[in-house]
C-alpha cells in the first residue's frame, strides 16, 4: 500500500555519496506496480542531476515500463543508459537472467571507471 501512495519511510544510515560516482544504477522490486518506497526515500534525499543512470527492476511477471517511467520521473526525467526487467530471477531461467543482466552491463560498458594510470 506505501508504494501506491508514494510514501518515503526512513532508511537505515548508509555509508554511499552518489555526489562522487559518474554512474548511478538503482534496482527495485516492483510492488504495485512502482518501484518500492525505500528508493523514493533515496531519490529525495539525493539530487542525480547531471550523473548517468541505469534502472533495474525484478517482479513475478507483467512489465516493468510504468515502475521505470515513475523512477525517471523521480530522477529529474532522465533517460537511462540500460533498463533491465528480470522476472523471477531466483526462481525463473537462470541462463535467460544471465543473458539480459550481460546485455544491461554491456550498455554500460563506456561508462564503467577506468583504473589510474
Amino acid at each position: 500500500m506505501s508504494a501506491v501512495l508514494g510514501k518515503a519511510p526512513n532508511l537505515t544510515p548508509y555509508r554511499f555519496d552518489p555526489a562522487l560516482y559518474d554512474l548511478i544504477i538503482l534496482g527495485t522490486p516492483i510492488w504495485a506496480g512502482t518501484f518500492a518506497p525505500p528508493l523514493r526515500t533515496f531519490l529525495r534525499a539525493n539530487s542525480l542531476a547531471g550523473k548517468h543512470i541505469a534502472l533495474f527492476a525484478c517482479c513475478s511477471g507483467g512489465t516493468a515500463e510504468k515502475c521505470f517511467a515513475d523512477m525517471r520521473k523521480e530522477v529529474g526525467n532522465c533517460t537511462p543508459l540500460s533498463t533491465l526487467r528480470l522476472i523471477d530471477p531466483l526462481k525463473g531461467n537462470q541462463a535467460d537472467a544471465a543473458g539480459s543482466l550481460a546485455a544491461f552491463c554491456t550498455n554500460l560498458k563506456p561508462y564503467q571507471a577506468q583504473p589510474a594510470e
